[in-house]
């Protein structure tokens, strides 16, 4: 989506391996096979486009 506004909206990139383990641990919260909680720290880029101005002063 972001690449088709204008300005280009910034965003960040996960990598697809890291999305796919989310989705597994959503699955399994969604279908009940997991009870306990659990934090994910997911390491991402950020993706700097046409909506990055200059910093005013």
């Amino acid at each position: 989506m972001a690449k088709f506004m204008t300005p280009a909206l910034s965003s960040t990139h996960f990598d697809a391996n890291e999305i796919g383990q989310i989705i597994d641990l959503v699955r399994t919260k969604i279908t009940g096979t997991r009870k306990i909680p659990i934090r994910i720290t997911c390491n991402d880029r950020p993706q700097l486009r046409g909506s990055v101005g200059k910093s005013r002063k």
